[in-house]
């Protein structure tokens, strides 16, 4: 049977876990988007964007129209023959990337301000 005292450390522990949930989604949504840009390397030159600024742009680079809206990048057309760069879609986190090999123009999110050096670990 639970006493008083049983039931009030039940509800504390209770609201201490959501406490807990709510400064952590506050955490990796605030602290999270701030730091992501957007880099696209054309070859010879490398251009850097900001994806936190939340303004639709859309912009030429070397025959690729690339678009950004809401921290998402994609590449909306391309005068390439396969076109493999527009099916592939928005990207959104970091380390996914975009490329056209015909132009030679990689586009890619990164976080932080560094490239991270794995895609996954397996043990």
């Amino acid at each position: 049977m639970l006493t008083k005292y049983d039931r009030l450390l039940i509800y504390f522990l209770l609201f201490l876990s959501f406490l807990t949930f709510l400064a952590s989604a506050y955490w990796t949504r605030s602290f999270g988007k701030e730091t992501k840009k957007l880099v696209i390397t054309d070859g010879k030159t490398t251009k850097e964007y900001s994806l936190t600024s939340g303004q639709k742009r859309i912009f030429s680079v070397k025959g690729c129209v690339v678009e950004i809206e809401r921290a998402k990048v994609r590449v909306r057309s391309s005068s390439c023959p396969k076109k493999i760069c527009v099916s592939q879609g928005w990207i959104r986190s970091d380390g996914e990337s975009i490329v056209c090999l015909p132009h030679q123009v990689v586009i890619k999110i990164v976080g932080n301000g560094k490239e991270t050096p794995f895609d996954s670990l397996v043990r």
